[in-house]
């Protein structure tokens, strides 16, 4: 009896570990996000990035880099739209239904199917679309994004004359 009881343990722990190991390939393998968009603001000064989750759980944010510089996290703004308002576009402070808080304030929820879009739109519960707003004194010309997915660390980078193929 005591010996089944052993190997019903072993057998738990290497099923975790597969099991830990498949997470872990699953994840590596996603890249959820995505840009889709961008905005360039007062001769590429400052620039507007539109953000995807395209997994299943929630991007966190954790640092970004202009041009291979990183900028602390309050240097660089998520927006938060709970409207239909596109992020990566204009008139964003007007709209009071886009908030602009600290990179590292909100995670970034998986996308929302068109019906949830529907039903949340206008409502300050649950986001709509995402977004980052970066300034710099020098032409903005490269992004990189360090971000958790599954609490495993990412990097994308952008180009940004060659957004949307540098995108992928």
């Amino acid at each position: 009896m005591r010996a089944l009881r052993k190997k019903g343990k072993w057998i738990a722990i290497a099923g975790l570990a597969v099991l830990v190991v498949f997470l872990s390939l699953f994840a590596a393998a996603q890249r959820p996000l995505k840009a889709d968009g961008i905005t360039t603001i007062a001769e590429s000064e400052t620039l507007i990035i539109g953000l995807v989750n395209h997994g299943f759980w929630d991007i966190k944010l954790t640092d970004v880099a202009v041009n291979g510089k990183w900028r602390p996290a309050q240097e660089v703004q998520l927006i938060v739209s709970y409207t239909l308002h596109l992020v990566a576009g204009s008139g964003l402070e007007e709209d009071p239904n886009i908030k602009f808080v600290a990179m590292d304030a909100m995670k970034i929820h998986p996308k929302l199917s068109t019906e949830e879009v529907q039903k949340y739109k206008g409502s300050t519960d649950t986001p709509i679309g995402y977004g980052i707003r970066i300034s710099s004194e020098d032409k903005i010309e490269q992004i990189t994004i360090r971000y958790n997915y599954m609490g495993l660390p990412f990097t994308k980078t952008m180009t940004v004359d060659q957004w949307p193929a540098s995108n992928f």
